[in-house]
C-alpha cells in the first residue's frame, strides 16, 4: 500500500495526465498515448487532487499496470510479428492454463495472459484476442484485481472499436461503467453505460440490453438523479419481460425495492423486495437469492427493532449461502446486515464480531463502497456504546468514501449521525454544519424545496446561535476587566458598571430565550410541512393508480380482457376521420362467430363465453402490429387496419379464419371447429369516406358473408357513383368457405 506523501508525489510527476492504450496493427507495437483530463479511461485531474488516499493510490496503479500492460503487449505483438500462426489446439491449451491459473500468483497469470493475447494477435484473429481479454478481465474481477480489469477491459475496448467488433465493444463498455463508477469518473462511466445500453438494444440483445439499463439506474440512483433511474429500471424490466422466460426480473425488482426506499416510499418498497426474493428463488440461482436477501434485510434493519428479528434471520441464511459459495464480497455484505440486526436487537457484542468481521473481508478485497458501508454502522455502534470520538472516526471515515464516490445519499445518512455525534461531544457548531448539510443534501436528492429551505433556515440559525454565545462569552469578559478597573479607579462607579453589566446579561437572557422559542417553533412546523408532504404524496399515487385502474376498466371487456365497443367506437372515429386527400387507406374487419347461439343452447352459456375467450385470445395473438382489436357486440369483433391495401385486409381475414377454427377444434363444441363470419370495408377512391360509413359497409359485408354460407369473408364494393354499394364475397375454397353453414 503507498502512503499519501508517495501517492502525491507520483501524481505530480504525472503532471496530472492519463495513460490510454491504444494498441497498433501487429508489427507496428503498440502505441501508448498521454491524454488529457478527458481522455478514454481515467480522469487525470482526480488523480492529483483526490482526497481518497485509498482511492488515489489506486488510480496511479492503474496507470503503472497500464504502460506496464501496453509495453509488453507492444514487445510480444513485435516479436510475433513474421512467426507463423500457432496451430489451433496449442492456442486453446494456452488458454486454458491462463484460466486454470487463479491459485497461481498474479504474475504467473498475467504472463500466462499476455501469451494467449500474444498467439491471437499473431494469427491475425481479433475476434478471439478481444475474447481472451474478455476472459482476462472476467477473472480479475473474480479475484477482485479491479485495477487490472479496468486496464484490460480498456484495451479490449480499443481493440474491438478498431476491428469493428460491435458486441465485443458493447459488452466492454458495460464492463468499463461498472468499473468507472466504483472508481468516481462519473462522466466516463455515464457514456460507457449508455454506449453498451444502446448498442445491445440495436443488436436486438435484449437480456444484455436490460443489464445495460438496470446498470444505468443505478447509476442515476447514485448519483441522486431518481426520476432517470426510475425511467431506467422500467425500461430494464420492460426489456426482460420481451424475452420468455424473462431473464434476471429480481435484478429490476430488487433496484426498484431500493429506489422506492431511497425515494422513501416505504410500502413499494417493501413489496418490489418481496417480488424480487420471489422472483430469485423461483430462478433458484443461489447468488442472486444472496444479493436479493442482503438487500431486503437492509430494508428492514432501517425500521430499527420492528422488524430486526426478520431481517437478522434474512442476513443468517444469506451469510451461510455466500460461504457454500466462498464468495467474500457477499459473505460481507451478509455480515454487515447480521451486524445491523444485532445492533437494533442491542445484541452489542455479536453486533461488533459481525462488522469487525466484515470489514477485514472487505479491506482484503480492496472494496471501498462496502467498507464504506461497513465503517458508517461501525460508527454506529461505538455511538450506541457512548464512544462518540470512535464512533466519529469511522463514521468520518466512511464520509470521505462517500464523497469519493459521489453517494449523496448514503451521505444524507452519515450527515444525520455525525449531528448526533458532535452533540454527544458537545461540538454545536460541527452539529449544526453536518445538520445543514443533512438538508441540503436531503433537498437536492428528493427535491422537496420547502423542506429544504427551512432545514437550511434551521442550521443557519444554529450557526447564528453559536456565534451569539461567542460574542457574549467575549462581553462578558470585557465588562469584567472594566469593572476590576473601574474598582482600581473609581470607587463610586462601581454601581454604575455592575448595573450595565446586570442590563446587559438581561437583554442576553432575553434575546436567547426568544431566540430559542422561535427555534422550537420552527422546528415544529418543519415536522408539520414534512409529515403533509408524505401525506400528499401518498394521497397522488393512490389517485394515479385509482385513475390508471378506472380508466382500463372503462375501456376494458370484462370477458375477453380486450377493448370494448365503447373504445373501439372511439378509436374507429379517431382512426376513420375523413380524408384531406385522396390518397388516404384503410380498412375495418367486422367478425362474428358463426352459430354461436347453438353453441349457447346446446353446450351451455360458461361453453360460451370460453369460446369467446379463446377466440379473443387467437385473434390478439394472429393481428400484426399497428392493429386494434375490440368486443362490439356479443359474439362479434372488430379490427381496425389503418393504412392497409384490400389485398392484405383479405389475407389477413383468412388468415383469422383458419387460426380461430385450429385453435377451437380442442373445445369439443364443434368437429371442424368454431368459424367466424368476416366483412371487411375500405377507405379509399370512391369506398366510404366517413367512420359511420365505413362501419356500416363492413356490417353489410358481414351480412353478405352470413347469408352466402358463412365461414368467410365478404368485401364492401361501391359499385358506381349512383349504383349504391354491395358486397363481395371473397372467400377462398382451399380455407374451407365454401362449406356451407
Amino acid at each position: 500500500m503507498c502512503s499519501v506523501g508517495e501517492a502525491l508525489s507520483a501524481s505530480n510527476d504525472l503532471h496530472a495526465s492519463v495513460v490510454g492504450v491504444s494498441a497498433l496493427p501487429v508489427g507496428q507495437g503498440t502505441r501508448l498515448a498521454v491524454k488529457g483530463s478527458r481522455a478514454a479511461h481515467l480522469d487525470g485531474a482526480h488523480v492529483g487532487t483526490s482526497s481518497n488516499p485509498l482511492s488515489l493510490c489506486r488510480r496511479l496503479r492503474i496507470v503503472m499496470l497500464t504502460l506496464a500492460f501496453g509495453l509488453v503487449v507492444s514487445g510480444s505483438g513485435k516479436s510475433l510479428a513474421d512467426s507463423e500462426c500457432q496451430p489451433l489446439a496449442q492456442r486453446t491449451a494456452l488458454t486454458q492454463a491462463a484460466t486454470e491459473a487463479e491459485a497461481a500468483g498474479r504474475d504467473i497469470r498475467k504472463q500466462r495472459w499476455e501469451l494467449v493475447i500474444a498467439a491471437q494477435r499473431a494469427c491475425g484473429d481479433a475476434e478471439a484476442e478481444g475474447l481472451a481479454l474478455a476472459a482476462w478481465g472476467e477473472q480479475s474481477l473474480r479475484l477482485f484485481e479491479r485495477d487490472q480489469a479496468l486496464v484490460t477491459e480498456s484495451a479490449r475496448y480499443a481493440l474491438a472499436a478498431r476491428a469493428g467488433l460491435t458486441r465485443q465493444r458493447a459488452d466492454a463498455a458495460l464492463r468499463l461503467g461498472i468499473l468507472l463508477t466504483e472508481l468516481g469518473q462519473m462522466e466516463l462511466a455515464e457514456t460507457r453505460l449508455r454506449e453498451a445500453s444502446a448498442t445491445f438494444e440495436k443488436l436486438e440483445l435484449w437480456s444484455e440490453a436490460a443489464d445495460a439499463q438496470s446498470r444505468l439506474s443505478r447509476f442515476n440512483r447514485l448519483t441522486g438523479n431518481y426520476l432517470a433511474a426510475l425511467t431506467d429500471e422500467q425500461a430494464a424490466l420492460r426489456l426482460r419481460r420481451r424475452i420468455d422466460p424473462p431473464p434476471n426480473v429480481w435484478r429490476s425488482l430488487l433496484n426498484l425495492g431500493v429506489l422506492y426506499e431511497q425515494l422513501e416510499l416505504n410500502d413499494d418498497s417493501r413489496r418490489r423486495y418481496a417480488e424480487a426474493l420471489d422472483e430469485a428463488e423461483r430462478e433458484g440461482n443461489a447468488p442472486n437469492v444472496v444479493l436479493v436477501l442482503t438487500g431486503f434485510a437492509g430494508f428492514l434493519n432501517d425500521f430499527g427493532s420492528v422488524d430486526a428479528s426478520r431481517a437478522l434471520a434474512m442476513a443468517e441464511r444469506a451469510e451461510r449461502m455466500a460461504r457454500d459459495a466462498d464468495d467474500s464480497v457477499k459473505i460481507a455484505l451478509a455480515l454487515l446486515q447480521i451486524g445491523r440486526a444485532q445492533l437494533n436487537l442491542r445484541h452489542l457484542d455479536d453486533a461488533d464480531r459481525a462488522f469487525a468481521e466484515a470489514l477485514v473481508l472487505a479491506r482484503k478485497i480492496e472494496h471501498d463502497v462496502l467498507q464504506a458501508h461497513i465503517l458508517f454502522r461501525y460508527g454506529e455502534l461505538a455511538l450506541v456504546r457512548g464512544d462518540a470520538r470512535l464512533a466519529l472516526e469511522r463514521i468520518d471515515a466512511a464520509r470521505v468514501r462517500y464523497e469519493a464516490q459521489g453517494n449523496r445519499h448514503r451521505l444524507v445518512k452519515v450527515h444525520a449521525a455525525l449531528e448526533l455525534v458532535y452533540q454527544q461531544l458537545g461540538d454545536g457548531l460541527s452539529a449544526a454544519q453536518s445538520g445543514r448539510e443533512r438538508f441540503r443534501l436531503r433537498d437536492e436528492l428528493l427535491g422537496s424545496q420547502a423542506v429544504g429551505r427551512i432545514g437550511e433556515l434551521l442550521s443557519r440559525f444554529e450557526l447564528t446561535e453559536e456565534r451569539r454565545r461567542s460574542e457574549r462569552l467575549q462581553q462578558e469578559k470585557e465588562l469584567a476587566e472594566l469593572k476590576l478597573s473601574a474598582e482600581r479607579q473609581q470607587l463610586q462607579i462601581t454601581y454604575l458598571v455592575a448595573t450595565i453589566i446586570g442590563v446587559a446579561l438581561l437583554l442576553l437572557a432575553w434575546r436567547y430565550f426568544t431566540a430559542h422559542r422561535l427555534y422550537r417553533l420552527l422546528r415544529d412546523r418543519n415536522v408539520l410541512v414534512h409529515a403533509q408532504a408524505e401525506q400528499l404524496a401518498e394521497a397522488n399515487v393512490q389517485l394515479t393508480e385509482q385513475s390508471e385502474r378506472l380508466y382500463q376498466a372503462s375501456i376494458t371487456d370484462a370477458l375477453t380482457r380486450i377493448h370494448n365497443r365503447a373504445y373501439g367506437m372511439q378509436r374507429l372515429t379517431q382512426l376513420f376521420m375523413p380524408a384531406v386527400g385522396r390518397d388516404a387507406h384503410g380498412a375495418v374487419m367486422l367478425l362474428d362467430v358463426d352459430h354461436f347461439k347453438s353453441i349457447n343452447d346446446t353446450h351451455g352459456h360458461p361453453v360460451g363465453d370460453k369460446v369467446l375467450v379463446r377466440i379473443a385470445l387467437t385473434l390478439q395473438q394472429a393481428l400484426p402490429a399497428k392493429t386494434e382489436l375490440s368486443r362490439v357486440g356479443g359474439e362479434e369483433f372488430m379490427v381496425l387496419l389503418p393504412h392497409s391495401a384490400v389485398e392484405s385486409a383479405l389475407e389477413l381475414a383468412h388468415v383469422l379464419r383458419a387460426r380461430v377454427r385450429a385453435a377451437t377444434l380442442d373445445m369439443g363444441v364443434r368437429d371442424e371447429g368454431v368459424t367466424i363470419s368476416v366483412g371487411i370495408a375500405m377507405r379509399g377512391h370512391g369506398e366510404p369516406g366517413s367512420a359511420q360509413d365505413i362501419y356500416a359497409a363492413a356490417d353489410e359485408a358481414l351480412y353478405q358473408a352470413k347469408t352466402s354460407g358463412r365461414d368467410r369473408a365478404c368485401v364492401y364494393r361501391r359499385a358506381g357513383r349512383n349504383d349504391g354499394g354491395h358486397a363481395q364475397d371473397t372467400a377462398l375454397p382451399d380455407l374451407g368457405d365454401a362449406r356451407p353453414a
